[in-house]
């Protein structure tokens, strides 16, 4: 597929209608789809580098939702990524990709998202720990 940008477009979307309507919805849908994301979209030579930042930050986002009355909603979403693991499905993604690895990599942000401001603070507290 081919993206374009559309200067004039608008987009109206209202984050978290679903979300604030089901208890865990959240929680669950990101403890089993981002690690599903990454198993099955990240090149090789990069995914061991990409899965050790993911679990710690998918440790953090478990510690989370303990405070937040929401375990069972990320224990079901991480058992529920392991079992949806799919190698051929895996397989059949890289077989098809139509830019290289080195591509790919170059493309990817190797920081934390901009919302992030939780583990941003947890970083500073631990660079100011190190020095």
């Amino acid at each position: 597929w081919k993206a374009a940008y559309v200067p004039e477009a608008r987009v109206y979307h209202a984050i978290g209608m679903t979300s604030s309507k089901m208890k865990g919805f959240t929680t669950y849908q990101t403890m089993k789809n981002l690690p599903l994301l990454t198993y099955k979209n990240i090149p090789e030579p990069y995914l061991k580098h990409v899965q050790r930042r993911l679990n710690v930050a998918l440790t953090l986002f478990l510690l989370r939702s303990i405070t937040r009355g929401q375990l069972k909603y990320a224990l079901k979403g991480r058992k529920d990524a392991r079992r949806l693991k799919d190698a051929k499905q895996r397989q059949r993604i890289q077989d098809n990709k139509k830019i290289s690895d080195q591509e790919f990599w170059a493309l990817i942000v190797k920081d934390l998202p901009p919302n992030a401001s939780a583990l941003r603070k947890l970083r500073s507290l631990k660079w100011r720990i190190l020095r």
